[in-house]
């Protein structure tokens, strides 16, 4: 079994920033397949943001069960898209398509966000205009919801690059392209393998940004190495690194 070890900052202690200058729209998209059971814990989090200049867009890719009804049931700023089965990249480029907002940001279906998450990094992208990203750390957690939350391992070893950790101006998609949807898995190491080598102006941030729900239906569970880190991404990193002066 995993460490035990518990984050320095449980997600209910963030403390209160101060107003953003601005209160720009962030885009939240959400890809949603068969998570029907997680989903409305993960828009609740998101709903509860302080930084309220929201759009949540759950893109349905190709669900058997009732993930649109459970979006139906809320009243906006959220709406649902539908479209046939293709994986979350692809789930996520109809998201930016769709997106209105300058700031973008992404959450699986079956996680959750600290309250702080949109305006800590919307905080460190107003203060710092060369960069593109603001990600924060993952923590790995197990449990029905906050009040039953088992933290899983240190979040300074858990998902150092993950797309749901971060917030992204729209500009970065233009620039770097968006998530490869020829990929299943590795989608964010191959971004932000693509933001590295474009030189994009990346912000870590030491909060916990995101929390990661571990349970039996999770979508690397029974996976290999291979199959989170397929040969289509290796080929993708030699190829920008052959080309590098």
């Amino acid at each position: 079994r995993p460490s035990m070890t518990k984050p320095s900052r449980s997600a209910a202690a963030f403390a209160p920033l101060a107003p953003l200058p601005e209160r720009p729209l962030v885009s939240i998209v959400t890809p949603s397949y068969n998570q029907a059971q997680f989903l409305r814990a993960s828009i609740d989090s998101v709903l509860a943001q302080t930084h309220t200049a929201i759009e949540l867009i759950v893109v349905d890719d190709g669900s058997s069960d009732d993930t649109v009804a459970v979006v139906e049931r809320i009243a906006a700023p959220v709406r649902v898209i539908r479209q046939e089965n293709a994986g979350p990249a692809a789930a996520r480029n109809r998201g930016i398509a769709e997106a209105k907002g300058d700031f973008l940001a992404f959450l699986d279906a079956d996680d959750l966000w600290p309250r702080w998450k949109l305006s800590a990094a919307l905080a460190a992208l107003i203060a710092n205009p060369a960069h593109d990203v603001a990600i924060g750390r993952s923590q790995l957690f197990e449990g029905t919801d906050t009040s039953d939350m088992e933290f899983i391992a240190s979040p300074l070893d858990t998902f150092p690059w993950s797309i749901a950790a971060a917030v992204f101006r729209r500009s970065a998609f233009a620039a770097i392209g968006t998530f490869d949807p020829n990929l299943r898995f590795g989608e964010d190491t191959d971004w932000f393998d693509r933001a590295e080598h474009l030189q994009a102006g990346v912000h870590r941030l030491d909060d916990i940004a995101l929390l990661v729900r571990r349970h039996a239906t999770n979508s690397t569970k029974g996976r290999t190495v291979q199959d989170i880190f397929p040969v289509r991404l290796m080929h993708n990193r030699l190829k920008r690194r052959r080309e590098q002066p």
